[in-house]
């Protein structure tokens, strides 16, 4: 065999897993206002995920070291994908739902087929606080 195409062969093949291995894990939220939940002293929001197994034991690890202000109750829906019902018990605001998510490691989030900072976790939980 070509040098050159077992190069290319070998790199080519470790940029596929790097990017498959280390993706970023990413909240699939929908545009329903039951899978948000705004109680007296939490919030409780289902959504879908998706992660690498390293990527969800990492998270997975975060929420339980969480000293009871979380819960994270997950099921494995396959191909790397999670429902989840993620309950704060400390806070009430969405604000705070954006710190949590983001300390057990989330960064990104879809809503509407479109990909956003998950900073926009508190708008969007917040239009349905208004309706």
């Amino acid at each position: 065999m070509n040098f050159k195409l077992i190069s290319f062969l070998l790199i080519s093949t470790v940029m596929f897993f790097s990017n498959s291995l280390f993706a970023n894990p990413i909240i699939i939220l929908e545009d329903n206002a039951s899978n948000y939940t705004q109680t007296a002293d939490g919030y409780i929001v289902n959504f879908t995920f998706t992660a690498n197994l390293t990527e969800f034991e990492s998270i997975k690890s975060k929420a339980d070291n969480m000293g009871g202000i979380i819960q994270f109750e997950t099921t494995f829906l396959g191909n790397n994908t999670y429902g989840c019902t993620f309950t704060i018990t400390h806070q009430n605001h969405p604000e705070y739902v954006h710190k949590m998510l983001l300390s057990v490691g989330f960064s990104q989030l879809e809503f509407k087929s479109e990909s956003y900072n998950l900073f926009k976790i508190v708008e969007i939980l917040k239009g349905y606080l208004n309706d």
